[in-house]
């Protein structure tokens, strides 16, 4: 399969394991409450029903995955500070996702401020089964590690333990499925956090010689800013404040 890399070239370390503390926060139960809520007066078979439906299949997830990866060059003013880089393995039915970002400020060649992170997203037919990353933030060091559990989603960090929906996404934007959720994993620290899609609108991006028809969604949450996918679901531009300055990705192809 074109731009997926194969078993063999799958190469991580892996991640220490991360001690559960007490105080586990159960948002399965909370959205469970929303739900039975939003099902009042709804006859059950029907509401089922719909609830398949909205449901994305095992092909459509296959379907936001890009031949040759997703590439970013990450600008902040005029100048490239980074890359924003994602690769996908397919075996079977399951889907690894890998998101690398490096970033490094430098002022009179000097370096200010540098940004790392490798996330690993695991996909057994269309469901996150689990959850794992590292990041450094300039010196501050974080590690998440998340699985799939009988009642729901359990992610681990230096702080504890959280238990998410089960059909909780990571906040890693890759797919526009993203966008549909209101609760996402946040890459770097491992938090439930909510996502608010503030606006929409259609645009043309430049991507090398073409332009391409695409909708831009303004969205607060895991990021604050905007996220651009194509018309066929493809992420092509994302825009964001970060550390006081304005972050922009562009697509290198």
């Amino acid at each position: 399969m074109a731009g997926v890399r194969s078993h063999r070239s799958w190469r991580h370390e892996r991640f220490e394991e991360l001690a559960e503390m007490p105080g586990t926060i159960n948002y399965k139960a909370q959205a469970l409450t929303r739900r039975r809520v939003l099902l009042t007066g709804v006859g059950a078979a029907a509401a089922g029903g719909l609830l398949a439906l909205r449901k994305p299949s095992w092909a459509q997830l296959l379907a936001d995955v890009p031949p040759g990866g997703i590439r970013f060059d990450v600008l902040r003013g005029d100048g490239v500070v980074g890359r924003h880089e994602v690769d996908f393995r397919l075996t079977d039915h399951r889907l690894q996702v890998e998101t690398r970002i490096d970033v490094v400020v430098s002022v009179l060649a000097v370096v200010v401020f540098r940004y790392r992170h490798l996330g690993i997203e695991t996909y057994v037919g269309d469901q996150l089964v689990r959850f794992e990353s590292e990041t450094d933030d300039d010196g501050a060091r974080f590690r998440v590690l998340g699985d799939a559990r009988p009642d729901g989603f359990a992610i681990s960090t230096a702080k504890g333990m959280v238990m998410a929906p089960s059909d909780i996404l990571v906040g890693s934007y890759w797919t526009p499925r993203v966008i549909e959720r209101r609760l996402l994993i946040d890459p770097k620290r491992g938090r439930v956090k909510e996502q608010v899609v503030a606006g929409r609108e259609r645009i043309t991006v430049p991507v090398q010689a073409t332009t391409r028809a695409a909708t831009r969604y303004r969205v607060s949450g895991i990021i604050t800013g905007s996220v651009t996918y194509d018309d066929d679901g493809r992420w092509i531009a994302a825009s964001l404040v970060s550390k006081g300055s304005e972050i922009v990705y562009r697509l290198r192809g």
